[in-house]
Formats: C-alpha cells, structure tokens, sequence
C-alpha cells in the first residue's frame, strides 16, 4: 500500500494509521517483523484497529526525515492527518502489544484530546518552519563548532561523546581544513586518534572490508553491522583527505581499501552500485575463513542517485591522490548512467533507479550530490558535459526548491502530500552541500546567482546551526570557506591529452581546501596556480607544483 493510499484508507475508515519505518540492512527490523508484526495476536489487532503502512526508509527518506523516532525500526501511530500521537524504536513483541492496544484505546475514548494534540502539533509545526534567516553569516559558528569538537572528543577511544559512536566524516574533514588554514596541530590530533579508531577499531571490518554503520560502545566494539554504501563513500573521501591534509602512508591503505571494497562488494556493473549490505552480526563474527562456508548478507541491489554521486565524487578523489587513473574513468561511466534517472532536460534527478524506471524525483539530497560530483567531474576531466548539466540541475534547485523568502533550499518540491510530507523542510547539511556547489560553480562558470543563491541558504539556516554541533560541521566548513577566495588553478591543454591529465590528477591531488581546478581545452599543456592575486609561472611538469605550494601563505 502507497503512502497516499493509507492516507485514504484511514481517513475512509477513520481509523489511525501504523507506520512501520524499515530498511533492508536493518537487523533489528526484520526481528521486529518475525518477532513482533508476524505475532497472531497483534497482526489481529493491526487489522482490526489500524491502517498498516511499511515504508523503506532508504527509498522514501523524505518519510524517515519526518517520522524516524530515533532510529530504525520506527513504530509510529499516526492520526488521518499525519500527526504524531505514538511511537517507538524497536520494541520487544510484548511492548508493542501494550503500545498499540493504549493507542487503539485512546483513539476510541478520547477523541477530544487526540484533537486537541494534532493542533497543537500543526502550530508547533508552522512556527518551526517559520525561522528567520539572519541578515548576514556569523563566522563565529566555526569557533563554537570547534569548541564542541574539542569538548566532546574522547582521548582515550576517539571520536566523539562516549556512545553510541558514529564515524562522523563531516566533522573530521571540517578539523582537517581548520587545521590546513590554522596550522593548529591539537586539531590534527584530534583527527589522526579519530581516523586511527575508525582503522583499527571494531567499525572496520578487516576481514572483507568496508566500514558498519555505527557502535553502541564506546570502544567501538559490537558493532551494528549494515554497511552502507554512501557512507563508506564518505569515509572513503575522509581518509583521502587526510593523505592529503597530514601525509599519512596509513591513511593512503585504507582509502584505497575503502574504495576496494565499494568496487568488489556493491558493484552491480561497470556504472552502478548498489546500496548496501544487510546487517548480519552472527555472520561476521567468524573470521574469514568460517565466512567462506556460510552465505554472505544479502545486498539491496536498488541504485540510489545520491549513493552512486557520493561513489563517483570518491573514486575522482582516489584517482587523482593514489594514482588510480582507472577510477575515473569509472567515475565518469557512473554519472553517465545517473543520466538515466533525469530527464532530457537534465534535472530533476529520480532518488532511484526501480526495476530499470526512475522513482521519486527531485528530493533536495539527490540533485545536491550529484550537483558536487558533476563540479568535480569537470574540474578531473575537463569535459565540459559535467559543467553544463551541472548548471540545468542548479537552475532546478533555484526555481523549484529554493525558499525565495527564507532562502534555504526545501529538500523536496512543495507540493501537496499526506502527513508531515506537506511540512517545509530545509535540512542543515544538504543545504551547506548545496551552498558550497553552487559557490565552486559561479566560479567555474561565472554566474554570480548560484553564489547567492548559496549565501541565501547559508543565512537561512544560521540559527538552525547554532544548536547543530556535530551534526553542524559541514555548514561550519562551508561558512569557513565562503569569504575565501580560492587557490585557482588553470589547466591548459586538451582535455584528453597524457600530459593534460596528468596535471589535472596533480592539481586534483593538492590539499587545498575550496581550491578550484579551472580546465583551459587549448593550448599547450601547462598549468598556473593563482592565489591571493597573485599568479605564479606556467608549470609543465606536475612534479614541479609542489614547490609552488609551499610558497603559500598559510
């Protein structure tokens, strides 16, 4: 049954609706549905008391985005009109019952109460997405987004906080910059403990590769053992980066391992990949050897267009910082087959790919990624097809999604929908994404809009920052890097030359944060760095640029 299809039912039966929020890598969600839904007592009391609707969290993240309750599996009960009146994460089959059984009694013995909730949540709702946005950026949020960090940051284990742990890329990547502008060797140490953690600790798995989700324990043992492909595409750059920012050989083996693994184990073909990796702790418990004997945890197979930009963006970093000059071409055959989840036109993006058909266009996440991939594409190989659907794709975020009033970027298009679908979203870290895409594009294209547009989303969600801490460290990164002009570096030559490309992958490979890599189709093959106004000698040996680095000013 289809989301606008339960909405019917219920208000036709005016019965409550019970959403069920699941994923395919999710454990403890197939216990909930063997242990808990399948029970004949409370399938009964389902059927009788309820509309039943089992949404898959990764294929409608624009319904998990309202209605997770901290995790998957969600259990919510909801009234016709979408309003929140119950709800847990997983739930033991027992507690369940008793949770059902209280709504099902609330709804038939208090429908005054129940009335007076869903209004009261209806204000609550309207006065949220009512903030205003700030007249300017307050670059003070850096600074408070460091302190946290520091506060936060566990000596002993790394990390942040005590548990659960999550890997939190943004964050390490944001020290990472500071530290490159700063020179502030106590951010580095911070980020070398995190990194060495998520390497050697229980997050990693040594035996077939490619990083869990996320432990319960401070140790960063136990872990939950779904591995997605979107976020091992992140942690993939992070480590990339860090080669980069503090030259770590260490760092270098395991971007390149994080990178195998997407390539081995979510592969579906020379131009897609896959999900994830269900969750299966029993299975990966054994060691290498005893996994041969068993079947491996199944692999969702759908093609998310967020998670294959997130794939394609990491293997250009990988290609350029670890010499893979076949990563790119792989890059380049995903984006293209990302073409088949747009329009002619080139925008808006499908979420995914189903049974070879494009479902659930234009959500923000989707059209962001793969707006910061193309960019990147383009600067890698100059192709100036990267650019130009790069601009049809910001041109559809600004007169579709964009909040002209508040100037935030929604995070899907305003139309009608049942639920909290209606509600006016503007999510922290699309929009900051967004911002610093659309920053790089006005400067590889010369069109101021996009950086407006990009400041625009950064005002408006200033207040929303101020309380975000770890989860605000890509929006403190990008309010960093907008009044910065950035390294500029032209590269001049064919784009498929030898020599061509080798510059590229040498300007590609610098540690610059918010640097542009500006590809010149003619002359001959040579590159210009230009910073702070000033432009420094043509090069036409790639070996010769790190010198020209070095004379920069930090």
């Amino acid at each position: 049954m289809s989301w606008e299809e339960a909405f019917a039912r219920a208000r036709a039966e005016a019965k409550p609706l019970l959403l069920v929020l699941t994923a395919p890598w999710c454990h403890w969600c197939r216990v909930l549905e063997a242990e808990g839904l399948a029970d004949p007592g409370i399938a009964a009391l389902v059927e009788r008391a309820f509309v039943p609707v089992e949404v898959n969290a990764d294929l409608r993240p624009d319904i998990h985005d309202r209605y997770n309750l901290g995790g998957l599996p969600t259990v919510a009960v909801l009234a016709p009109d979408g309003a929140l009146l119950a709800g847990s994460t997983f739930l033991p089959a027992a507690d369940l019952r008793r949770l059902l059984e209280e709504a099902e009694r609330r709804w038939r013995s208090e429908p005054g109460a129940i009335a007076e909730e869903t209004a009261r949540q209806a204000r609550l709702r309207a006065r949220w997405a009512g903030t205003p946005p700030r007249p300017g950026l307050e670059p003070a949020v850096v600074d408070r987004t460091l302190a946290f960090l520091r506060a936060s940051f566990d000596p002993e284990e790394g990390g942040f906080g005590l548990s659960p742990k999550f890997p939190h890329p943004d964050a390490l990547r944001f020290l990472l910059a500071i530290h490159s502008f700063t020179g502030d060797d106590a951010l580095a140490r911070i980020a070398r403990r995190s990194l060495d953690a998520l390497a050697t600790g229980g997050l990693w798995d040594a035996a077939e590769g490619g990083f869990f989700r996320y432990s319960p324990a401070r140790d960063w043992s136990r872990p939950h053992t779904e591995k997605l492909a979107a976020e091992n595409a992140r942690l993939a750059v992070t480590f990339l980066e860090a080669v980069q920012a503090l030259g770590e050989p260490r760092y270098r083996e395991h971007g390149r391992a994080t990178l195998r693994f997407l390539l081995e184990r979510l592969s579906l073909d020379e131009a897609a990949f896959a999900a994830s990796v269900a969750a299966d702790e029993a299975y990966y418990r054994l060691p290498l050897d005893a996994r041969r004997e068993e079947e491996p945890p199944a692999v969702d197979p759908t093609v998310y267009a967020d998670a294959n930009a997130r794939v394609a963006a990491a293997l250009l970093l990988g290609a350029a910082v670890l010499g893979e000059p076949a990563w790119e071409d792989r890059a380049v055959r995903v984006l293209g087959r990302l073409e088949r989840l747009a329009p002619p036109a080139g925008a808006p993006l499908a979420h995914a790919l189903l049974d070879g058909r494009p479902a659930l266009p234009g959500l923000l996440r989707d059209q962001v990624a793969a707006l910061a991939a193309l960019v990147e594409a383009y600067q890698a190989t100059g192709e100036e097809a990267w650019l130009d659907w790069g601009r049809h794709l910001a041109d559809w975020l600004g007169e579709t999604l964009r909040d002209p009033e508040a100037g935030g970027f929604l995070d899907r298009p305003p139309e009608a929908a049942p639920g909290y679908l209606g509600d006016r979203l503007t999510p922290l870290g699309a929009n900051a994404e967004a911002a610093l895409a659309l920053r790089d594009l006005a400067w590889l294209t010369g069109e101021e809009r996009y950086r407006e547009w990009g400041e625009a989303a950064l005002r408006a969600l200033a207040p929303r920052a101020e309380t975000a801490r770890l989860w605000g460290a890509s929006y403190a990164l990008a309010v960093a890097l907008w009044d910065q002009e950035p390294v500029e570096i032209t590269v001049f030559g064919a784009p498929t030359a030898a020599e061509t490309r080798a510059l590229r992958r040498a300007a590609d490979a610098l540690y610059l944060p918010g640097k542009l890599v500006c590809p010149v189709g003619e002359g001959a093959p040579a590159l210009v760095l230009c910073a702070g106004g000033v432009c420094f000698p043509p090069l036409e040996d790639p070996r010769a640029l790190a010198e020209v680095v070095a004379q920069l000013p930090r």
